[in-house]
């Protein structure tokens, strides 16, 4: 069942035993049929549609990870031998003994022919080209050549793995543990594509994407996160336009039907370029130009301005050796570098515009133009001299053409996966967990699959250690007090619903920090509302969170995080202890320590901080969460209590508390059980410090319109009505066994002892659906259902439910007052009945109990006993509707 854990795009997991259909997400159009024969022995794999050599190639990979963890099991690998790569006799004819599927043969036979340089494979079925046979198989299996499919959808290969007894032949070239002699180099920091592959370091194959770039359309845009290979993709165009099509072997765009013309080049790196000022700005520009033009063999000493020179350099290079291509990185890094000084970047970004502007002049002697850096400025304030440009920053198309996949990670990665899970002797599954829950969640469309940091990955596969790699090359300072000094929350980055245009582009002139956290990677789109058109921002994995917060602790604080460690530690000892007088004492003294210079009177500044200390602290906070009749500033669960808290700016401690207590803030919380714990804080901006608190616990006759658990609820309302049931029945059935003279008491008393266990049977056999149709019935009567647990992965239809207790009662009342009433009746008649029997028993010796007893059943007969019964139940109702209020 490795396929069904390790891929959740599984259409219908039952069908394992028959077969699994694999539909990818990576690739679409491409799905695979993996079969298991148990009494053959066979696993079968077979893959189809537009990608069909990558999907072969990771699932192929993960099918021999999973042999290689039992070392005791013997199999052989055999390869569908495809009719049509049949080089002798008429491809339409049946084989010998392969069936309707066709035969197979040895996947190592087959590969030793192809190492020895042989153009077929002679076997009984016929004479097969090597070269179409292997076409499926990735660049990690031994081949003699690198070839891959031109025209997968034509293809539909397949492969299937014998257990047999007998040895495994292995041709890959490992050591004594399994692992590579050789592994990949890592290519950390290299951004140059001709060396990085000349000296042999590891490549994720972007070419598809990029092949689909470069035909495609003429002016392109990109913006992604700083060190995500922006730089390597920019040099991979350049070699793709030089014609260096040796560079490319064993890549996707070497096999496809791209016919390498070379164009001249001319590469722009503006992160070079010194531009304190505007001045410096076009210096360094022009010394771009010159030196690039020098690589072309002119010289364009007569300009001394940037805009025209770049025009007389496009227009003589397209005159001389065809049309041009311009390839500008790290487009914006003049403006950010001046960022701070607002009217010096509003000055340069003018000259980077007139710049630019010649890109759209001379259109037509341009074969391709792509700008990429960090920032996505409007096409208005930057752009508008090329307003031409195609932005793929949002595209689906190419939310993957940097970064790092799954299925590339695991399979362009797997030797350094290996090296790791044999060093640190911890399991594959638990280290992909690990790394994608501390890299992954780079997501640039709503429907793209989310992508890893490249660069924390390379350095966690060279360091073997978890650690912000990405985030402590360097956060701008700018950016952070830009945060600090602005109206939103810190609590608020968490979840925060905005539309697109609140955070895909900004301006100079009104700088907000959402654009700019979203843009450098700081937050990351997690989902889309297409109701309401509105995306959900938040931190992309926990590099990035615990990072992120640690940095703005210091920058809102004014103090290392290393110098409040202790007082953090006794915060959370302070309310794990139930005493808030000591934790406000630690909190009073850490906000005494903040330096004047730093501090903004504002309500949300203070609210930040006390949010950064409790995320800090490693609890989990909620600030504002809004509920229906108000709002709470900040709520906090322990594994054993509640704590609520209501922040008040210049107010009153107390009248905070008792906004807490009048609205209802703790009703979400009582179900659990758990002790809640109310505080009232007001934060004096005289002091610039805590003005004072009170706080409170929670009663039990307190809580407000408390929060029944739906599963306890139901068994509760089943079990009731079963009661119901049983005693009605036996109330009719008591009578009418005890005047039966057929039997003597004994018999009575087992038959009704029996029919007691029969309607309990049948209760117990059926509770369960009794429950699960009483809560489709509130469903469909519009019954306040709420799931209490977090989501549940697909097809687990687990989950526990709320139903708010005044309403379930409601729901109970409606449903079961006859039910009361046929309860009173039954069990009054059955009390008398069998006062009855047992007074015609023990009449000689209790006479005047049971003959007083048997008297009045005699005199008032069985029409009274049913109408108190009826009218016992009906108090009984009435009790039961006052408790409902």
């Amino acid at each position: 069942t490795f396929i069904v854990e390790h891929y959740q795009d599984i259409r219908d997991k039952q069908a394992w035993q028959h077969g699994v259909r694999l539909a990818s997400r990576a690739w679409p159009g491409t799905e695979a049929l993996v079969r298991a024969d148990y009494q053959g022995r066979v696993l079968a794999l077979a893959v189809s549609g537009s990608h069909v050599d990558r999907y072969f190639s990771t699932l192929y990979a993960s099918i021999l990870k999973i042999l290689e963890r039992m070392p005791k099991l013997a199999y052989v690998k055999h390869l569908y031998l495809d009719r049509k790569a049949r080089m002798d006799g008429p491809k339409s004819a049946r084989f010998p003994d392969g069936g309707a599927g066709g035969a197979y043969a040895d996947l190592d036979d087959l590969l030793a022919a192809s190492a020895a340089g042989e153009p077929g494979f002679i076997c009984k079925f016929g004479t097969y080209d090597l070269e179409k046979v292997l076409k499926p198989m990735s660049r990690g299996i031994p081949r003699a050549s690198g070839h891959t499919n031109r025209h997968p959808e034509r293809v539909l290969e397949s492969m299937s793995m014998r257990v047999e007894r007998g040895r495994v032949r292995d041709t890959t070239d490992t050591t004594i543990d399994g692992l590579p002699k050789d592994p990949p180099k890592l290519p950390i920091g290299r951004q140059n594509f001709e060396k990085l592959r000349q000296d042999g370091y590891l490549y994720v194959d972007k070419t598809e994407q990029i092949h689909r770039l470069i035909t495609g359309g003429v002016a392109w845009f990109l913006s992604r996160p700083r060190r995500f290979g922006k730089s390597l993709l920019v040099s991979t165009l350049e070699a793709i336009f030089r014609g260096r099509r040796d560079l490319f072997e064993g890549l996707w765009i070497a096999e496809s039907d791209y016919d390498w013309p070379v164009h001249p080049v001319i590469r722009l790196d503006l992160s070079t370029v010194t531009s304190e000022t505007p001045e410096e700005l076009e210096s360094g520009l022009i010394r771009e130009l010159r030196k690039s033009a020098v690589g072309h063999g002119l010289a364009l000493d007569s300009l001394h301005r940037a805009p025209p020179m770049l025009d007389d350099l496009i227009e003589r290079l397209a005159a001389k050796e065809g049309k041009v291509v311009v390839l500008i990185d790290e487009y914006d890094k003049p403006i950010l570098d001046r960022i701070e000084d607002l009217p010096n970047a509003r000055k340069i970004r003018d000259r980077l515009r007139d710049f630019y502007t010649i890109l759209k002049a001379r259109d037509e002697n341009l074969r391709f133009v792509f700008l990429t850096g960090v920032s996505r400025f409007s096409k208005v304030s930057v752009f508008s001299g090329i307003n031409h440009l195609n932005d793929i920053t949002y595209d689906r198309k190419y939310a993957t053409i940097l970064g790092i996949t799954q299925a590339e990670l695991e399979t362009d990665f797997s030797h350094h996966i290996r090296s790791i899970v044999w060093e640190q002797d911890i399991s594959e599954p638990k280290l992909l967990d690990d790394m994608q829950s501390w890299y992954n969640g780079y997501r640039f469309h709503p429907q793209a699959e989310a992508i890893y940091n490249p660069y924390s990955c390379l350095l966690y596969f060279d360091k073997g250690e978890f650690k912000p790699w990405w985030f402590e090359t360097g956060t701008p300072t700018f950016l952070l007090e830009l945060l600090r000094r602005s109206s939103l929350s810190v609590a608020e980055l968490e979840q925060k619903r905005v539309s697109r245009s609140d955070f895909s582009t900004f301006e100079l002139e009104r700088l907000e920090p959402l654009p700019l956290l979203q843009q450098t990677g700081y937050l990351a789109i997690e989902g889309y509302d297409q109701q309401e058109g509105l995306y959900t921002l938040d931190y992309p994995n926990r590099e990035v969170r615990e990072a992120f917060l640690n940095r703005l602790m210091e920058v809102f604080s004014g103090r290392e995080v290393g110098d409040v460690a202790d007082d953090l530690r006794g915060l959370r000892k302070a309310l794990d202890d139930k005493d808030p007088d000591t934790f406000f004492e630690i909190l009073s003294s850490i906000f005494a320590g903040i330096p004047y210079d730093i501090q903004v009177l504002r309500e949300r500044y203070y609210q930040s901080l006390f949010y950064l200390i409790f995320r800090l602290m490693g609890m989990h906070i909620h600030t504002e969460v809004r509920t229906a009749t108000g709002r709470i500033d900040a709520t906090m669960e322990f594994d054993s209590k509640v704590w609520i808290f209501e922040f008040k700016l210049d107010g009153s401690a107390k009248a905070a508390l008792a906004q807490i207590q009048e609205k209802g803030y703790a009703a979400p919380y009582v179900a659990s059980g758990k002790p809640v714990y109310l505080v009232g804080v007001n934060f004096d901006t005289k002091k610039w410090n805590v003005g004072g608190w009170k706080w409170d616990q929670l009663e039990l006759q307190d809580k407000l319109a408390p929060v029944t658990s739906g599963d306890t609820l139901i068994k509760r309302i089943v079990d009731e009505r079963a009661i119901f049931i049983i005693m009605g029945a036996l109330g009719v059935l008591a009578p009418i066994l005890t005047s039966d003279t057929s039997f003597n008491l004994g018999g009575k008393i087992i038959s009704v002892f029996v029919m007691f266990l029969v309607l309990y049977f049948f209760w117990y056999r059926y509770r369960e659906e009794f429950q699960r149709r009483f809560f489709r019935n509130v469903e469909r009567r519009g019954g306040m259902l709420e799931t209490k647990s977090p989501p549940m992965p697909e097809g687990d239809t687990h989950g526990e439910k709320t139903v708010p207790e005044k309403d379930a009662r409601k729901e109970r009342i409606k449903h079961s007052s006859w039910w009361v009433v046929l309860s009173g009746l039954g069990g009054l008649a059955a009390v008398v009945s069998g006062l009855v029997a047992l007074a015609a028993v023990f009449e000689g010796t209790i006479a005047p109990l049971f003959g007083v007893v048997m008297a009045f059943a005699d005199s008032l007969g069985i029409a009274p006993i049913l109408i108190v019964g009826v009218l016992l139940g009906m108090l009984l109702s009435r009790w039961n509707r006052k408790q409902g209020k």
